[in-house]
């Protein structure tokens, strides 16, 4: 692999990432749903299709505003997770993502100073 995409790019952790994704994902569909629940308009469909997906994702009960919280943390932690890993695969390649660095000649500015 090429030296100057290992200083140029940082890893990413994807369980940190996930857990990033995971809880603010989590707390919007949460959200979502408590606003839902006491304006009964304001996000109606966005809660509809997600209780598609997810299990139990409603606005009737707390259980299902809870459902809805904890099923979009851990879809929003497997998609950090994914996403973090892919952005480490791709900085690997070096070659197509990464173009060598040029090389910086020296000048009298970059000498340290005595004193």
């Amino acid at each position: 692999m090429d030296a100057s995409c290992q200083t140029q790019f940082a890893r990413l952790c994807p369980c940190r990432a996930g857990l990033a994704v995971g809880i603010l994902w989590g707390l919007g569909c949460g959200l979502v749903a408590l606003a839902t629940m006491f304006t009964d308009s304001y996000g109606r469909e966005f809660v509809n299709v997600l209780g598609s997906i997810y299990p139990g994702y409603q606005v009737d009960s707390w259980i299902g505003v809870l459902l809805g919280l904890v099923w979009g943390f851990i879809d929003g932690w497997i998609c950090g997770a994914i996403v973090a890993a892919l952005y480490n695969c791709l900085c690997k390649c070096g070659k197509c993502c990464c173009p060598p660095k040029a090389e910086k000649a020296p000048d009298a500015t970059d000498q340290p100073t005595a004193g």
